[in-house]
C-alpha cells in the first residue's frame, strides 16, 4: 500500500474546511430566499383562515335571524339582530306559483282559454292574496369586516352573509280571517 494515497490531516484539512464553508454558504443563500416565501405563505394562510371565519360568521348570523324574523311573521325584528339587514325577496317564485295554481284551476274549468273569465276574475280579485300566501319572503344580510395584513396592501374586506327564508304565517282566529279576506275582496 502506497502511503501516499492516505488522506493526511495536515495536507486535506484546508480543503474539507473550505468545501464545508461553500455548503454552509449555500445553505445561507437558499434560506434568504425561502424564508421570505414562506412568511408570505404563512401570513396568507392565517388572512385566508380568517377571512373564512368571518364568512362562516355573517352566513351564520344572517340564518339565525332569518328563522327568528320568520317565526315572528316577518313583524318584528329579533332581539340581537340589530346590525343585519331584512329586505322583501324578490318575488318571482311567488308569481310562478300563482300562475301555476291559475293554470290548475284552468283545467280543472274545461281547458277554455281562460277559463271561459272566471280565472282573470280570480287574478284580479285574488292575486294580491295569493301572491302574499306563496311568496311571503325576506332576504337576510349580515356583514363582517376581516383587517388585511399590511403584507398584502393594509385596510380591510367586508365578507356578507345571506339567507332567504319564507315567513311564517301567525296564528289567525276566524273573526281575522274573515276580516282580512272582506278588506282584500272590497279595498
Amino acid at each position: 500500500m502506497n502511503t501516499s494515497d492516505r488522506p493526511h490531516p495536515s495536507r486535506d484539512l484546508p480543503r474539507l474546511l473550505r468545501a464545508r464553508s461553500r455548503r454552509r454558504g449555500v445553505a445561507s443563500v437558499e434560506a434568504l430566499v425561502v424564508l421570505p416565501f414562506f412568511s408570505v405563505l404563512f401570513f396568507g394562510l392565517v388572512y385566508y383562515g380568517a377571512t373564512i371565519v368571518a364568512q362562516a360568521d355573517a352566513e351564520g348570523e344572517a340564518r339565525s335571524c332569518a328563522w327568528q324574523y320568520s317565526m315572528e311573521n316577518c313583524d318584528t325584528v329579533p332581539p340581537g339582530c340589530g346590525s343585519a339587514r331584512f329586505s322583501d325577496a324578490p318575488g318571482k317564485a311567488s308569481d310562478d306559483a300563482v300562475a301555476a295554481a291559475l293554470s290548475a284551476g284552468e283545467e280543472k274549468l274545461g281547458g277554455q282559454p281562460n277559463g271561459g273569465g272566471v280565472v282573470s276574475v280570480i287574478e284580479q280579485r285574488l292575486g294580491s292574496a295569493l301572491r302574499d300566501v306563496f311568496g311571503r319572503a325576506k332576504e337576510v344580510d349580515s356583514s363582517r369586516t376581516v383587517a388585511r395584513p399590511p403584507l398584502f396592501g393594509g385596510r380591510s374586506i367586508t365578507v356578507t352573509g345571506r339567507y332567504r327564508l319564507a315567513c311564517n304565517l301567525s296564528p289567525q282566529t276566524a273573526e281575522s280571517v274573515a276580516d282580512a279576506a272582506w278588506k282584500r275582496l272590497m279595498p
